[in-house]
């Protein structure tokens, strides 16, 4: 027997009475009367009843359905009517509100003991299901794939925050579309419309994926890299109710696996580059020895002195050649040191100027404050000319370049190309151009070694992929962001150094 406690609300006197004793006849918790909707709603606040038995025609302003329909949202408590009143206004009245049991008096008590038991067995049911609603909407909530779910027809139902976010489409704008209409999906390689998974799935009952690479067209024409998958949703029946398509950005992830790529291609290259300059060092060491040895034994007016000049001038050419190969492949010996990195810059002030014609604006733009990096005094210079000398570069018809310093601090990872920087306390050295820019063909080459897009004789190919490997010789980091006609910024990123803690010897105590 259930011991469910009812709130009676009925604006008789007696009747109120009557029923109570029958309730509490029954087994139940009779908790008290109300004989208004005010005062109905007022209790029930208070006393939080399992269910509430109320009469539709009271006293107040409030009539039962207008207090039910109050109860039943504000508190989730379930209301069986107890009612003389059958006309159809009425019942059509009381339906809105989703009543639990509609009794009419006089009642039978076995009647009124079915109707209790129906009512607190289906709210049990409805508060079970509305539980398992929650959890499931907590879950696709919070699942880090985007889900998108549809009826039978591929008509949308729901779109969860991923979904929303992806596409740019709200729940509210997507809901009721045709999956096909509202899921603007086109060929990675041909930028046709490619087949959507979902409407396949739910054509032919199996699990869909997209055909190949795809993109994803979102709201704002803005488009991403995606991957997924589709499944028919089947009822008891294993007919088709609906379906799911889960599906996810991949465009972080292809960026990663293609640095990765480039990493490794560099590290194979920056080995051979290393055997082949070690060995070609030892070849100039040779040849300048051997042109110091002749020079020291021919008389000085003799013409081949000239000739010796030029083979020691090109020799030092080669050696400079080996030098930036050995700072690529990272095996350069180096002495670092802390310093300013402004000081650095304003000292070279009159030397960068005179790299630029007068048709390009050059601006230095220092930090105060700047933090000091510990780092080769001739490194950090060769990687600062070869930057502006590629900026130069750039500008055949002028331009303006800025070299700017700054404190910055990472609290993430910052994924970026070609190298990840890790989250610490960096000095950033930036190179700004306002020159042709760089395509998205050439780009993933620019740090190759002995990749140029100069002419021959006017390039080596090796000053930017020196600057990487400065940068990784030092733990530092290295980022480009360059568009077609809108210039290339470069930034070098640099462990700020924290000059260890003094130690303060105690003064000597006087006995």
């Amino acid at each position: 027997m259930s011991s469910a406690q009812i709130l009676v609300v009925e604006d008789k006197t007696i009747i109120a009475k009557d029923i109570q004793q029958t309730l509490r006849g029954l087994g139940y918790d009779a908790l008290a009367t109300a004989p208004s909707g005010e005062e109905a709603i007022q209790k029930a606040t208070e006393l939080k009843p399992d269910l509430v038995l109320m009469d539709i025609r009271l006293k107040g302003e409030l009539d039962g359905i207008t207090a039910a329909a109050q109860i039943q949202t504000h508190f989730d408590i379930p209301v069986v009517y107890l009612t003389a009143h059958a006309d159809e206004e009425t019942i059509q009245r009381a339906k809105l509100t989703g009543p639990f049991g509609y009794i009419l008096k006089p009642f039978a008590e076995k009647e009124l003991h079915i109707a209790i038991e129906m009512a607190l067995h289906m709210h049990n049911l409805e508060r079970k299901l509305k539980n398992q609603e929650r959890w499931l909407a907590a879950t696709l909530e919070s699942i880090g794939d985007a889900v998108l779910t549809t009826d039978a027809d591929g008509k949308i139902i729901y779109l969860n925050p991923v979904a929303q976010a992806l596409t740019g489409w709200t729940l509210a704008e997507a809901s009721g579309k045709d999956v096909t209409e509202f899921l603007n999906i086109v060929d990675e390689t041909t930028g046709a419309p490619a087949m959507n998974p979902l409407a396949k799935a739910l054509q032919t009952n199996e699990a869909a994926h997209f055909d190949g690479p795809t993109l994803l067209v979102a709201k704002d024409n803005s488009t991403r890299l995606v991957e997924d998958i589709a499944t028919p949703i089947r009822d008891e029946s294993n007919e088709i109710m609906g379906g799911v398509l889960v599906f996810r950005d991949v465009s972080q992830s292809r960026q990663l696996e293609e640095q990765l790529r480039q990493v490794q291609k560099m590290e194979t290259v920056g080995q051979l580059a290393a055997g082949v300059a070690h060995n070609f060092n030892n070849m100039l060491t040779t040849i300048l020895g051997n042109v110091n040895l002749v020079r020291a034994t021919l008389p000085a007016d003799q013409t081949a002195h000239q000739d010796l000049q030029t083979v020691e001038e090109t020799a030092q050419r080669a050696a400079s050649l080996v030098r930036q190969l050995l700072t690529f492949a990272r095996h350069q010996v180096i002495h670092p040191r802390p310093f300013n990195l402004n000081d650095l810059i304003l000292s070279l002030d009159t030397t960068l100027h005179q790299l630029f014609p007068e048709t390009v604006e050059l601006n230095l733009i220092t930090a105060p404050e700047l933090g000091l990096i510990k780092i080769d005094s001739g490194q950090i210079e060769q990687l600062l000319f070869n930057l502006v000398l590629n900026a130069r570069d750039a500008l055949p018809n002028g331009g303006k370049v800025v070299i700017e310093t700054a404190n910055i601090t990472l609290n993430q990872p910052l994924v970026s190309w070609p190298t990840k920087i890790f989250p610490g306390d960096y000095i950033v050295l930036s190179v700004t151009d306002t020159g042709i820019g760089i395509s998205q063909e050439i780009l993933p080459h620019i740090f190759e070694p002995f990749f140029t897009t100069k002419q021959v004789g006017q390039g080596t190919g090796l000053g930017l992929s020196s600057c990487l490997g400065i940068v990784q010789q030092n733990q530092g980091g290295l980022s480009v962001k360059s568009k077609p006609g809108q210039g290339s910024t470069f930034k070098a990123f640099f462990p700020r150094f924290q000059p260890p803690a003094v130690e303060l010897q105690p003064e000597p105590q006087i006995v």
